[in-house]
């Protein structure tokens, strides 16, 4: 099985509820988590166990290895 590589965006409420639902998922890996602070974002990193942790969403595209990201920003910063 071919393991997918994700970034979240955002490690509020919904960020949070994000990362314990794909830590079941077999195949999806977590490889970087971007949030509005950089303390509460490392922290969250290493709840996680998400080895990369930013503020800049462009930090986390420019890594080679994320495939996909998950926006689970405030509505109105999505398209930002």
């Amino acid at each position: 099985m071919r393991t997918i590589r994700v970034a979240v965006a955002g490690i509020g409420a919904f960020g949070g509820k994000h990362l314990d639902a794909l830590q079941l998922i077999d195949g999806v890996e977590v490889v970087s988590l971007i949030g509005g602070d950089s303390g509460e974002t490392l922290e969250a990193a290493r709840r996680y166990g998400v080895a990369h942790a930013t503020t800049k969403l462009e930090e986390s595209l420019a890594l080679p290895h994320v495939e996909a990201v998950i926006l689970c920003t405030p509505t109105p910063l999505h398209a930002a």
